[in-house]
């Protein structure tokens, strides 16, 4: 295995541990706003297995994504309570593409992670992924794009160029304020 992806496993577990500790030591998955509060009538048509009859022009990928993967989480947690835990999984995972972004262009480990260590601790990645806002899979896939962007441009391989196409139409699909 390659040594960036060792240490892009290492991010992603730090911050997946990181984020999962911010949300059970806050606990208040409407922290900012009761935006998830109100997604999650339309959300339990796809976490039952009923036929969906929501789906959202702004945010189509969403519901079932979403739904899908809180399927995935143990009963225990409430439904908004599995979309805040769903966000520090897409969180850390954002998280990876800026420490591979950073050190594409820099080739700085110790800058790479300073620049994870300074996104996490951003108020708006923070708060919307503690919370059960329906942005941060889009957001993701949002960074994911660019940094995909930047790596086809630097190796212009069709396996980059297709998982950028594909990192965009999720983050395109998943919530419209990406367009």
């Amino acid at each position: 295995m390659k040594i960036i992806h060792k240490y892009g496993i290492v991010v992603f577990v730090i911050s997946l541990g990181y984020f999962f500790t911010e949300f059970f030591l806050i606990n208040d998955t409407n922290l900012l706003s009761a935006d998830g509060l109100w997604k999650t009538d339309a959300l339990l048509f796809w976490v039952n297995g009923v036929e969906a009859k929501y789906l959202d022009q702004k945010n189509f990928l969403y519901y079932p994504l979403v739904g899908f993967l809180c399927n995935l989480i143990p009963d225990s947690f409430y439904i908004f309570q599995k979309m805040t835990l769903i966000n520090c999984v897409f969180s850390a995972i954002c998280n990876v593409f800026i420490f591979l972004s950073v050190l594409l262009f820099t080739k700085n480990y110790p800058l790479s992670i300073l620049a994870v260590l300074f996104h996490s601790g951003i108020g708006y990645i923070l708060g919307l992924t503690i919370t059960s806002q329906d942005i941060m899979p889009a957001y993701t896939f949002f960074v994911g794009t660019f940094y995909f962007l930047f790596k086809t441009i630097s190796n212009p391989k069709y396996y980059n160029l297709s998982l950028l196409i594909i990192n965009f139409l999720l983050c395109w699909l998943l919530h419209w304020t990406m367009m």
